[in-house]
C-alpha cells in the first residue's frame, strides 16, 4: 500500500508536469490567433502598415500611382521575373526534396502576391459606380 502511494505521487508530479506543458502549449497556439504577434515571432520584430483607402484622397491619388509606378518599373518587373527564374531553376537542378520544391514555390507565389496586391490597388478618381448603374442591367 505505501509503494502504491509513492507511485500514484510520481505517477501525479508527472501528470502535473505534462498539464504545465500543455497550458504553455495551448497559450502558445492562442497567441498564434493574433496576426501581430505570429509576425513577431516569427520575424523577431513587429510589422506595422495601413490601410490606404482611409487615408486622405491626396494620400490614396500617390498611392495608386505608386504602385502603377512599381509595376511597370523595368528594373522591378525584371527582377520579379529573374527570381521566378532562379526559383524554377532551383526546383529543376538542386532541390532534392518535396521541402526544397515547397520552399521555392512558396517565394514564386509571394512574388506573383505581391504583383496582384499592387494591380488591385485602385485609382480613387474615377467614380465608383452608383445604385443606379449597378441595376441597371436588370
Amino acid at each position: 500500500m505505501i509503494k502504491q502511494f509513492f507511485q500514484n505521487k510520481k505517477r501525479i508530479k508527472g501528470l502535473e508536469e505534462a498539464n504545465a506543458f500543455l497550458v504553455k502549449k495551448f497559450q502558445e497556439v492562442t497567441d498564434k490567433a493574433i496576426p501581430e504577434l505570429v509576425i513577431e515571432k516569427a520575424m523577431g520584430r513587429g510589422v506595422k502598415w495601413f490601410d490606404h483607402e482611409n487615408q486622405s484622397m491626396e494620400s490614396q491619388v500617390t498611392y495608386f500611382g505608386d504602385a502603377q509606378l512599381i509595376l511597370n518599373n523595368k528594373t522591378f518587373v525584371n527582377e520579379v521575373n529573374h527570381l521566378i527564374a532562379d526559383s524554377v531553376n532551383y526546383i529543376a537542378r538542386e532541390s532534392e526534396t518535396f521541402e526544397d520544391v515547397n520552399r521555392a514555390r512558396r517565394t514564386i507565389v509571394a512574388l506573383e502576391l505581391l504583383k496582384g496586391r499592387l494591380e488591385q490597388i485602385n485609382d480613387p478618381r474615377k467614380d465608383k459606380p452608383s445604385t443606379n448603374d449597378l441595376n441597371s442591367a436588370i
